[in-house]
């Protein structure tokens, strides 16, 4: 887990009533990069099923990302 979403959960942490998500989409993009670059021609598909959140597939859709889709409503999603 990276510093800044360790600090945020610190800092807002009493606020958390309820399971949360907290998303660090930077850290993302720089696993994404990491992955590809050290796997020339390999085409990335992202488990749908893993995190259909659309903030994380959104991003991964402009990093060219494909996707692997089990179902008619993750189909939908993509």
């Amino acid at each position: 887990m990276c510093q800044r979403v360790v600090d945020y959960i610190k800092d807002k942490g009493h606020l958390f009533t309820e399971p949360t998500l907290v998303l660090a989409l930077d850290n993302l993009e720089q696993n994404y990069r990491n992955f590809t670059d050290n796997m020339p021609g390999v085409n990335v598909h992202y488990a749908l099923k893993a995190n259909p959140h659309p903030h994380i597939l959104k991003e991964l859709v402009s990093y060219g990302s494909g996707f692997d889709a089990a179902s008619l409503q993750e189909i939908a999603m993509c």
